[in-house]
């Protein structure tokens, strides 16, 4: 759903970033933002309503 809204740009982006979770030290990310909801890019993308945001025209286009 990401690709098909956001291309596959920002698809390959999101899913590099679970792919390689080493870039970031989530450990003492959650230690120093206790109060920050984290969740994965997947667990996001599950909260949106893809047939909204598909329905949308790009500012760009």
């Amino acid at each position: 759903m990401v690709r098909q809204w956001a291309g596959d740009e920002i698809a390959d982006m999101f899913q590099s970033f679970e792919d390689n979770p080493v870039h970031t030290d989530i450990t003492t990310l959650h230690a120093e933002f206790p109060g920050v909801r984290w969740h994965s890019y997947r667990d996001w993308a599950k909260t949106v309503d893809w047939e909204w945001a598909l329905a949308q025209k790009p500012t760009w286009a």
